[in-house]
């Protein structure tokens, strides 16, 4: 399979899944009442979700202007594939995470256990992401009074 339609499909099948995922948000609870917010607890993942979407089509219409993708082989490793089902089931364990101790916690798990599974070596990066969670929590729970 070329690079370029592994990409195409690659984007498809997150842009189909973003979709469901939007859908399941509309029929998320409003929660509790935390002032005069009229965002529902729905914003922050339809938020989210509309950026992959819109990142999944710039993809998509890179992927089909760069002849360049056509004669790349990819040939993934079992490395590749390992990392590639941790990094699931790391997502999956985060649901959960998130569903029985909340947002902050769920978030500094994941950014870190991802970040370590994509073997990224800069201090820096984790520092951020450490301190990212509590800055999107307080963006969303705080400011914008959205439940999370």
């Amino acid at each position: 399979m070329s690079q370029r339609s592994g990409n195409i499909i690659l984007c498809t099948i997150i842009i189909l899944v973003s979709l469901y995922f939007m859908y399941e948000a509309t029929t998320f609870d409003t929660g509790p009442s935390f002032g005069s917010s009229e965002l529902s607890s729905g914003f922050f993942p339809i938020s989210i979700l509309s950026i992959i979407i819109l990142c999944s089509l710039i993809n998509i219409f890179q992927s089909t202007k760069d002849t360049k993708l056509s004669g790349i082989k990819i040939d993934l490793d079992r490395i590749g594939l390992i990392r590639a089902i941790v990094g699931f089931i790391i997502c999956i364990i985060s649901y959960f995470i998130w569903k029985w101790l909340g947002f902050l916690f769920m978030s500094t798990f994941f950014m870190i256990t991802l970040s370590v599974v994509l073997k990224v070596r800069s201090p820096k990066i984790y520092v951020s992401l450490v301190l990212l969670g509590p800055a999107l929590y307080f963006i969303f729970a705080k400011a914008l009074k959205v439940f999370l």
